[in-house]
Order: C-alpha cells, then structure tokens, then sequence
C-alpha cells in the first residue's frame, strides 16, 4: 500500500510482529528495497507496472486452488465470475520473470508461494 510500515505504522507493527511469531509470512511487494522489505519473510522487487499481472496471478491460484471461502464470495460480492474469467488468463507461468520470482514451477510458482506459507 505504499507505506513503510516498520517505521511509519508502529501501531501496526507490533501486530504484524506477533502474526510472524504464530507462523504468518510477511510479504512485501515493492519495487524498493525499503526497511520493511529487509524484514519480509518474501520480498518481490516487482517492477513498475507488473503489480496488476502478480495480483491476477494470485487470484488464479486462490481461485484454481479454492483457497477462498466460496460461500462469502457467493454471498457477498459481485463480478466473481468475471474476475474468474479474467484470473485465468493469468497463470503463474505467464506471471513477469526475474530476481523477484522464482524458478516456475507449480510447487514454487511465484503465485503460490505466499499461499502455501500459510499454516
């Protein structure tokens, strides 16, 4: 979201902090190497412009995977098919190669990856 979170959000900090202390992965997507991305877990140096293909590739994981809780979204939102639709043109392989991704495979596609951190 653009902040630095470790030195301008220390309300928030603490929280994040005990998050990782039970397991959570910090991932940080920046095209700079900022103090909080010297703390992330992941730290994609995605360059400018690539942000909407890695989100769409997340989604298609999230969605192929049915890592989302199907009833909310069924109950809760609008467009989902057509968010479907378009996260499918997306697959990890297509996703942007280079330093802030690793090799595509499915185990460790760059989409995944964040996902499968989760306990």
């Amino acid at each position: 979201m653009g902040l630095e979170y470790s030195c301008n959000n220390v309300h928030l900090w603490p929280f994040i902090e005990e998050a990782r202390r039970k397991g959570a992965k910090l991932v940080v997507i920046d095209p700079y190497r900022t103090r909080t991305a010297k703390l992330a877990d992941w730290y994609l140096p995605i360059n400018p412009g690539t942000d909407a293909a890695l989100a769409l590739g997340l989604m298609h994981v999230i969605i192929n995977e049915n890592l989302f809780d199907a009833d909310y979204v069924s109950r809760c939102t609008i467009g989902f098919g057509e968010l479907k639709a378009r996260a499918q043109q997306y697959p990890p392989e297509k996703l942007p190669s280079g330093p802030a991704y690793p090799p595509k495979t499915s185990a460790s596609s760059p989409a995944s990856m964040p996902l499968r951190a989760r306990p």
